[in-house]
């Protein structure tokens, strides 16, 4: 009598699948991140990269802003502190809260290491969400690791790393087409659907620039996509994109109809720092004509720059 065993299957374990697919590769772009910034991390809580310039310290408020909001100690969208007691918004602000939150527990160390934090996990996060979106493509893992970093040590974004986190952050870019490759994957569950319209949020979240690229980024791709289809799967791309249009509608309409009102009003007249070269007037500056003016305006830049003011 012989017996014959059911093969059993091995299923893979979960914990090194993670590892492999995406604790490495996270491990990895935070190399290559602290290559790059390189000193940041060496300096992290004692300066920041570069001079300490307008930038930076308009960067170090935003984030000590949204600490203060996590904190119950200020609203989110205003601030009583700037231009007191009257206050003024800040839903027209390059510089969204989101950074903010992230660099929120690095304020333990003090304002050079939460702006350093937020340049470090900016340069780190956008050369990982580019090798997801790559490997969401179906391309090689290599050439996924090679397209982050190649994404990460782009000038113009090392160049946000003296004082624009927009540009040292633009990771939102390639997460919002890897959320669209797969809410369009009629394989997949529709609730993906939703999954590209949470990011845009993101976006907008984090800089205004940026959410309009990623809507332009999506809007293309899905035209695209749906254009290119097979006649039997239309049908349900449509319904998907239907359902990507109506959740962007409810998640981003709130937030994108308040900015747009606040950035319109007219009382958000206050960009007058340009009038002042050391950003703080000087007596005179308050006597003489504005330097725009068409008619004096000449004579007070000539003043002002042969006292030595600018």
């Amino acid at each position: 009598m012989t017996f014959r065993f059911r093969e059993q299957r091995v299923l893979p374990d979960r914990r090194s699948n993670w590892l492999r697919n995406h604790g490495l590769p996270l491990l990895f772009f935070l190399f290559v991140a602290t290559a790059l910034s390189w000193p940041l991390v060496r300096n992290f809580s004692s300066r920041v990269l570069g001079e300490a310039n307008s930038d930076v310290f308009h960067n170090i408020w935003a984030y000590w802003h949204v600490k203060e909001w996590l904190l119950g100690h200020q609203p989110l969208f205003e601030t009583p502190l700037l231009y007191y007691p009257v206050g003024i918004s800040t839903l027209a602000h390059a510089v969204g809260p989101l950074m903010g939150i992230f660099t929120a527990p690095f304020w333990a160390w003090g304002p050079a290491a939460a702006f350093n934090a937020a340049m470090l996990i900016g340069v780190w996060l956008t050369g990982y969400f580019m090798y997801e979106l790559v490997i969401e493509l179906g391309i090689d893992r290599k050439a996924a690791l090679f397209s982050g970093a190649l994404l990460a040590a782009a000038p113009l974004h090392l160049a946000g790393l003296y004082g624009h986190v927009e540009k040292a952050f633009i990771g939102l870019l390639p997460l919002s087409l890897w959320g669209l490759a797969r809410a369009l994957d009629v394989k997949r569950r529709a609730g993906w659907a939703v999954v590209p319209a949470a990011f845009l949020l993101l976006s907008l979240l984090h800089n205004g620039l940026q959410f309009i690229l990623a809507v332009a980024a999506v809007s293309f791709f899905s035209i695209l996509t749906l254009g290119l289809a097979q006649s039997e799967q239309r049908k349900a791309l449509a319904h998907r994109l239907l359902v990507l249009m109506a959740s962007s509608i409810v998640l981003v309409g709130p937030l994108l109809a308040a900015t747009a009102r606040t950035a319109l009003n007219p009382a958000m007249e206050v960009d007058f720092n340009y009038l002042s070269g050391a950003f703080q007037p000087d007596v005179l500056e308050l006597i003489l004509p504005p330097n725009y003016a068409l008619l004096l305006g000449d004579f007070t830049t000539k003043t002002i720059n042969a006292l030595g003011l600018w």
